[in-house]
């Protein structure tokens, strides 16, 4: 769920090993790494792209 495009995350981040706790962290400060939208359903989520992801979610 991290934009692995962004610039941000190619100079910073890319190749680097990061735990999950360290992950939240470095999104918690920098949100534009974050894919949206996320899509929440009970206890499944998923990114809201392509929009045949929406689709999907959205018929189960």
């Amino acid at each position: 769920m991290i934009r692995k495009t962004e610039k941000l995350y190619l100079e910073k981040f890319a190749g680097k090993n990061y735990s999950e706790e360290e992950w939240l962290e470095i999104l918690s400060k920098n949100p534009s790494l974050i894919q949206r939208p996320i899509l929440i359903k009970g206890s499944v989520a998923m990114l809201g792209r392509p929009i045949e992801n929406v689709k999907y979610f959205i018929e189960k």
